[in-house]
């Protein structure tokens, strides 16, 4: 991962708004993702675990960011597998809401670990297209909207300025073919 991807994500954070009365997350520990990936049976991968040391999963966004969190079902990865069992059994990864009742799940591929959007009102077993390359792409894309909208997903020439690497990802079709 690019240092320097990392710490645009990480300022991003610093600037999102917090639900009134919520504090940030616990951080994970790697032992503790290494004990959730374990008792759960799904690899999680480099990535998101680094992210997971960062932050937890909290009530940021429009629909939240997941981590291992079962004092929160709202963004807990597992509690989001009790409501989605074939998610686990393909080992997608959920990373984030759209606070409509859609998701960001990670879907290992052959090359990458792309984030993809899933619309649930279409078919929650379906990607319904990539949003970004890699765990903190994605963050950074997501952070971004959420502080001044943008043209992602959608706007190829912007998504493609900021994450070429999102080409090379064929698990789903990218969104401005979708």
């Amino acid at each position: 991962m690019d240092s320097t991807l990392r710490h645009d994500v990480l300022a991003l954070l610093e600037r999102i708004q917090w639900p009134p009365g919520t504090t940030q997350a616990s951080m994970a520990t790697r032992t503790a993702a290494a004990e959730f990936s374990e008792r759960l049976d799904v690899a999680i991968p480099d990535d998101v675990v680094q992210w997971l040391t960062v932050l937890n999963g909290a009530r940021i966004g429009r629909g939240g960011v997941f981590g291992i969190r079962p004092d929160d079902d709202y963004c807990d990865i597992e509690a989001m597998f009790n409501v989605y069992p074939g998610w686990k059994t393909k080992g997608w990864i959920p990373i984030a809401g759209d606070g409509c009742g859609n998701y960001y799940v990670i879907i290992p591929d052959e090359t990458c670990f792309p984030v993809c959007f899933v619309d649930t009102m279409a078919d929650s077993e379906r990607p319904t297209y990539v949003v970004a390359s890699g765990t903190w792409q994605f963050l950074r894309f997501l952070f971004e909207d959420e502080l001044h909208p943008s043209g992602w997903p959608f706007d190829r020439a912007f998504v493609l300025s900021r994450d070429p690497e999102i080409q090379r990802c064929t698990i789903a079709p990218l969104p401005w073919n979708a």
